[in-house]
C-alpha cells in the first residue's frame, strides 16, 4: 500500500466535504474515538480499584480526556456521515486531535513533574499512620 502524499496534503482532502463515499480516514478517525472511550472506560474501572488519591487524580484528568475527545470524534464522523458542510471536514477532526494533544500536556506534566514528590510525602505519611496506629 502506498501512501499519496500529494493527495494527503491537498485541500480537498482536509477542507471538504465527499459527498460519495466515506474515505479509511474516516474511518481511522472513528476508530480513534472509539479507543479513546474504550480507554477511559479502563481508566474508570483503574481508578475505582486504586488506594493511591494522586494516581485517583491523574487518571481522573486522562478520562475527562479521553472521554471528550473520544465522544467528540464519535460526534464528528456523525456529522461526516451526515455531510454536514462545515463542521463534517476532516479539518475539524483534526483540530480536535490536536486539542486533544494540547490537553493532555497539563496532566502529562503533574505525572512527570509534581507526582515524584507528592507520592514522596504520601508515602512518608502511610508510613506514620502505620506506626500511629
Amino acid at each position: 500500500m502506498q501512501i499519496n502524499w500529494a493527495e494527503l496534503f491537498s485541500f480537498n482532502l482536509w477542507f471538504r466535504v465527499d459527498r460519495i463515499d466515506l474515505k479509511k480516514i474516516d474511518w481511522l478517525f472513528l476508530l480513534i474515538g472509539g479507543l479513546m472511550v474504550i480507554v477511559a472506560i479502563g481508566l474508570m474501572l483503574y481508578r475505582a480499584n486504586e488506594k493511591n488519591p494522586y494516581l485517583k487524580k491523574s487518571a481522573t484528568d486522562f478520562i475527562h480526556l479521553l472521554f471528550t475527545i473520544g465522544f467528540l470524534e464519535i460526534i464528528w464522523f456523525g456529522l461526516r456521515y451526515q455531510l454536514a458542510d462545515s463542521l463534517g471536514t476532516r479539518i475539524v477532526a483534526l483540530v480536535i486531535l490536536l486539542i486533544a494533544v494540547v490537553w493532555s500536556m497539563w496532566p502529562l506534566r503533574y505525572l512527570i513533574f509534581k507526582y515524584p514528590s507528592d507520592m514522596a510525602v504520601y508515602a512518608k505519611q502511610q508510613q506514620k499512620e502505620k506506626y500511629l496506629k
